[in-house]
C-alpha cells in the first residue's frame, strides 16, 4: 500500500514538475530549414533574421545545408537568404497570428530554400525582390505556408514576372484548391482612424555615390518608417533608383531606410537623395547597423515639399481578393467571375477575370483617375451570391457590396483611404521601357521623350541635374547596342532667331559629349539643335508671355530610333 502511495506521489510530482518546466520557458516557434541547390544541400549559405526592418540574427548554413531559429510570438519576421554569387532571397514569418490563448504552445515548422545562381536568368534578381513564400497561422494550432500568395508568385502576377521566369521546380507544383485556404486566412476591418489621415505621396531617386561616380540604386528593398522605427511601407527600388511611397501620413516624422541584412553594400559607398528633377536632396553615409538612413522632420518642409509627386507622374495597380456570401452566409473566393473597371461616367474602362482563388488586379493605370469596380448578377459564377467583400492582399476588409436590385449589379466605389489600401504607384517613366525586359517589345519604334534641362542663361553647359538625366540615358545606351538616339535641342522666342539656332546646336553637341565619356560610341548619337522653330505653344516672337510658358518650350527631346 505505502509503495503504492508512494509511486503514484512520484509520477504526480515529475508530471507537476514537467508541466511547470514546460511552461517556465519563453514558448517559440522553431523556425528551421535546408539550403538546397540543384536539390544538394548549401553549404555556408547566410540566413539572417530580420524584425521590424532591423537585423537580431544571422546564422550559416551547416554540412547539411541546415539552420534554425526559435521566434517569440510578439512580432512578425523577415528571413533572408544570401550567397556570394546566388540570388538574393526573403520569406515573411506572421508569428503575432497566434492567438493569445494558444501562446504557451511551442511549434515547429520546416522549409526547403532553392537557390538560384545569379545570371541563370536574368529576371530572377527583381522577382525575388518579393518575398518567394509567406508562414502564416491556421486557426488551430499550428504555422503552415500560405498557399494564396504560394499561387500569386506561382502565377507570377504578384511580382509581375512572365510564366517564363518561373523556376521549374515553382512550375511543377500542383494548383491550390482556393476553397482550402481562404477560411484560413483572417481578414481584419480596415482601421477606423485611417479614416482621418491624409496621405502624401513621395518619390525620389538613389543613386550610390563614390567620389565622382554614381549609379543607381537599382532593385533593392527600402522601407518608410515612423521616428520610432515601426515600418509603414515597404517597396523595391526599380532599374534607375527610383521608389515611391504613398502612405506617408502628412505633417509627421519619418525615415527612408535601406535593408540592413543586404550583404552586399559596399562600406566606402555614400547614398545619394535626390527628387524627381535629379535635385539633390541628401547625402548619408552606412551606419553602424549597416543602414543607409534618411531622417525627415515634419518641420523639414522643404526637402519634403521637394520630395512630394504629383498624381499625374504616377501609375498604379489596383489589387484585392473578392469573397462572396450566398444565402448560406458562407464566404467563399469568387473564382472565374468577370470585375469590370468602370471610369466616373460610366464606361467600361477594363476587365478582368479573377484568379481561382478570387485575385483581381489591373495594372498600370492613371492615378490621377477616379474608377468604380462593377460585377453583374447575369455572371454564371455569382449565382446565388447576395453579398460580396473586398480583401486587400494584405487580408485587411475594404469594402461590402450587396446586390443592387434595380441594376442586377454590385458596385464598389472606394474612397480615397480604401483606394490606398489596394493600390500600389510607380514612376511613369518612359525610360523603363528601354530596360525592363517585361517591356522590351516598345522598343522596336521610334519613341520621342521630352525632358526639361535647366540651363543657365546663355550658357551651353551641363549643369548637375542634367547629367544625372543624361546617365540614365547612357544605361539605356548601354544596355541596348541597337538603339542610336537623336539630340534635339530647343529654346523658347526670346533673342533673335539665328542666336537661338546657335545655343540650342552648342546645347545639343555638349549633351553628346557628355554620353560619349560614358562609352557611347559617337556614331550612335545625333545632336540637332532646332532653336526655336518647333514651339509647343503660342509663345513666338512679339508674344507676351509668362516664364511658365517660356519654360515649356526650352526643352531636349530624346528620339530614340530602335534597330539602326
Amino acid at each position: 500500500m505505502i509503495k503504492s502511495f508512494l509511486r503514484i506521489f512520484l509520477l504526480t510530482t515529475l508530471i507537476i514538475f514537467s508541466f511547470y518546466f514546460a511552461h517556465s520557458q519563453k514558448p517559440a516557434l522553431i523556425f528551421k530549414g535546408t539550403a538546397k541547390y540543384n536539390k544538394s544541400a548549401l553549404v555556408g549559405a547566410k540566413v539572417t533574421l530580420l524584425k521590424n526592418g532591423e537585423k537580431i540574427k544571422s546564422v550559416t548554413t551547416d554540412k547539411n545545408g541546415g539552420f534554425s531559429f526559435e521566434l517569440d510570438y510578439s512580432s512578425d519576421y523577415i528571413v533572408k537568404f544570401t550567397k556570394i554569387d546566388f540570388v538574393d532571397m526573403h520569406m515573411e514569418v506572421y508569428t503575432s497570428q497566434m492567438p493569445e490563448k494558444n501562446r504557451w504552445l511551442d511549434t515547429e515548422y520546416e522549409q526547403i530554400v532553392s537557390f538560384f545562381k545569379e545570371g541563370e536568368n536574368p529576371t530572377f534578381t527583381r522577382r525575388f525582390n518579393c518575398p518567394f513564400g509567406k508562414v502564416i497561422f491556421d486557426g488551430k494550432k499550428r504555422f503552415i505556408e500560405d498557399l494564396t500568395y504560394r499561387e500569386q508568385f506561382e502565377n507570377g502576377d504578384y511580382c509581375n514576372q512572365s510564366e517564363e521566369e518561373i523556376p521549374v521546380e515553382i512550375k511543377k507544383k500542383e494548383p491550390v484548391i482556393a476553397e482550402k485556404i481562404i477560411p484560413k486566412i483572417e481578414t481584419r476591418p480596415l482601421s477606423k482612424e485611417k479614416v482621418e489621415i491624409a496621405y502624401k505621396t513621395i518619390s525620389g531617386n538613389l543613386l550610390s555615390k563614390k567620389g565622382t561616380e554614381e549609379a543607381p540604386y537599382a532593385n533593392k528593398v527600402i522601407f518608410l518608417k515612423t521616428q520610432n522605427g515601426k515600418v509603414i511601407q515597404t517597396t523595391v527600388t526599380n532599374y534607375f533608383g527610383n521608389f515611391v511611397f504613398h502612405k506617408l501620413p502628412a505633417d509627421s516624422n519619418f525615415i527612408i531606410a535601406t535593408d540592413p541584412s543586404d550583404n552586399k553594400l559596399n562600406i566606402d559607398l555614400e547614398l545619394l537623395l535626390t527628387n524627381l528633377d535629379n535635385k539633390e536632396i541628401s547625402v548619408v553615409k552606412i551606419n553602424d547597423n549597416k543602414q543607409f538612413v534618411f531622417e525627415f522632420l515634419a518641420q523639414d518642409k522643404v526637402k519634403i515639399d521637394l520630395l512630394q509627386a504629383e498624381d499625374s507622374n504616377m501609375l498604379m495597380d489596383l489589387a484585392g481578393f473578392l469573397l462572396g456570401n450566398g444565402q448560406d452566409a458562407k464566404k467563399q473566393p469568387l473564382s472565374n467571375v468577370t470585375v469590370y473597371l468602370v471610369d466616373k461616367e460610366g464606361n467600361k474602362i477594363r476587365e478582368v477575370k479573377t484568379s481561382q482563388l478570387g485575385k483581381f488586379k489591373f495594372k498600370k493605370l492613371p492615378n490621377d483617375k477616379a474608377y468604380l469596380f462593377q460585377l453583374n448578377e447575369t455572371d454564371a459564377n455569382l449565382t446565388g451570391i447576395t453579398e460580396i467583400l473586398m480583401v486587400s492582399e494584405d487580408n485587411i476588409e475594404i469594402k461590402k457590396s450587396e446586390l443592387n436590385v434595380n441594376t442586377r449589379q454590385f458596385n464598389f466605389e472606394l474612397l480615397p483611404y480604401e483606394m490606398t489600401e489596394i493600390k500600389k504607384l510607380e514612376l511613369n517613366d518612359p525610360w523603363i521601357a528601354f530596360i525592363d525586359p517585361e517591356l522590351q517589345n516598345e522598343i522596336n519604334q521610334e519613341k520621342i521623350i521630352r525632358e526639361t534641362i535647366q540651363y543657365a542663361v546663355n550658357d551651353h553647359n551641363i549643369p548637375t541635374e542634367a547629367q544625372k538625366l543624361l546617365n540614365k540615358v547612357s544605361i539605356i545606351l548601354n544596355s541596348n547596342k541597337n538603339l542610336k538616339l537623336e539630340i534635339g535641342s530647343h529654346s523658347d522666342s526670346r533673342g533673335s532667331d539665328s542666336y537661338n539656332m546657335t545655343l540650342s546646336e552648342k546645347r545639343a553637341k555638349a549633351a553628346a559629349e557628355y554620353l560619349k565619356t560614358k562609352n557611347i560610341d559617337a556614331s550612335r548619337l545625333i545632336p540637332k539643335g532646332y532653336g526655336e522653330t518647333k514651339l509647343l505653344n503660342h509663345c513666338s516672337n512679339g508674344v507676351n508671355c509668362s516664364e511658365e510658358e517660356h519654360k515649356i518650350n526650352r526643352r531636349v527631346e530624346f528620339k530614340i530610333l530602335a534597330n539602326y
